[in-house]
C-alpha cells in the first residue's frame, strides 16, 4: 500500500513557478529562479538552488543549496522545509534516507516535503577543514598531558587553533558567511522559489533560528516579503 501510495499517481511536476515577488534587481535572479527537479529514486526529486554568498552584497558570488523533495500526495497546502539541526545535520540525507521517519502520511499528503542542506553543509556549498584521517585525529585523539593541567589546556588550544586555520584555508570566503542570519535569508528565498507565500518550518528547525532572524531586512529588499511575522511551526497549525 505504501509503495502504491507513492507510485500509483500522476508523475509529480518538475517545475513550479516562484511566487514572483518584487525585490531589488540584485536579488531578483535568486528570488525568481525557476528550479528544475529531476528524479532521484524512491518517488523523490532533487535539485540545486542558488543563493548569494553574501546577502549584503548579492552580486559578488553565489552558493549552492541542495534540495530533495517528496511532492504532496493529496491537496497541497505548501512546502514543508525539513532539517534535523546539528549544527551540520543534513536535511537532504534525512529526507532521502528516511522520509517516513521525518514525516508521517498526513504531512506527506498536504505538503511537499523538502529536505535541504544549509549553506556550509553536505551537498550544498560546504565547509572543508580536514581530510578523513586528520579529522579522526582531531575528534578522537586524547591529549598527552594530564587533563586540566596548563599543558593540557595549551595542547587543546593548539589543536583547536590549527583546526580553525585549516577550515579557513580550505573553505575560503564561504566560511565568513556560514551563519544563522544568512541561513534565515536562504530559507526565505527558498520559500519564494518553492512557490509559497508563507514559510512552513517544523518546530525542530525553528529552535535553531534566533527570534526575528527571518525578519531581518536585506539591502535592496527590505523585510523578506513572506516573513512579516515569524512562521508558525506546522505542529501548531491544527
Amino acid at each position: 500500500m505504501d509503495a502504491c501510495r507513492r507510485s500509483c499517481r500522476n508523475p509529480p511536476p518538475r517545475r513550479r513557478p516562484p511566487t514572483g515577488e518584487s525585490v531589488s534587481s540584485a536579488l531578483d535572479p535568486f528570488y525568481n529562479q525557476v528550479l528544475t527537479w529531476t528524479d532521484c529514486g524512491n518517488s523523490l526529486q532533487c535539485t540545486t538552488a542558488k543563493a548569494p554568498l553574501d546577502w549584503s552584497a548579492p552580486g559578488t558570488d553565489t552558493v549552492d543549496l541542495a534540495l530533495v523533495r517528496h511532492v504532496a500526495t493529496g491537496t497541497r497546502v505548501g512546502s514543508l522545509l525539513v532539517n534535523p539541526g546539528g549544527p551540520g545535520g543534513s536535511g537532504y540525507d534525512f529526507v532521502k534516507a528516511s522520509l517516513d521517519y521525518a514525516t508521517d502520511a498526513k504531512l506527506q499528503a498536504g505538503f511537499d516535503i523538502v529536505g535541504f542542506d544549509p549553506r556550509g553543509v553536505g551537498r550544498s556549498s560546504a565547509v572543508k577543514c580536514y581530510g578523513a584521517a586528520d579529522m579522526d585525529q582531531y575528534l578522537y585523539a586524547i591529549p598527552a598531558a594530564a587533563r586540566g593541567t596548563d599543558a593540557w589546556i595549551q595542547e587543546v588550544e593548539k589543536s583547536s587553533t590549527e583546526f580553525g586555520a585549516a577550515c579557513a584555508t580550505n573553505t575560503g570566503a564561504l566560511l565568513a558567511h556560514v551563519d544563522t542570519v544568512s541561513a534565515a535569508h536562504d530559507l526565505d528565498m527558498l520559500r519564494a522559489v518553492l512557490g509559497d507565500k508563507q514559510a512552513q518550518l517544523p518546530r525542530v528547525l525553528l529552535r535553531h533560528l534566533p527570534r526575528g532572524d527571518l525578519r531581518q531586512p536585506v539591502p535592496g529588499q527590505g523585510r523578506p516579503p513572506g516573513s512579516r511575522r515569524s512562521p508558525r511551526p506546522v505542529d501548531e497549525q491544527r
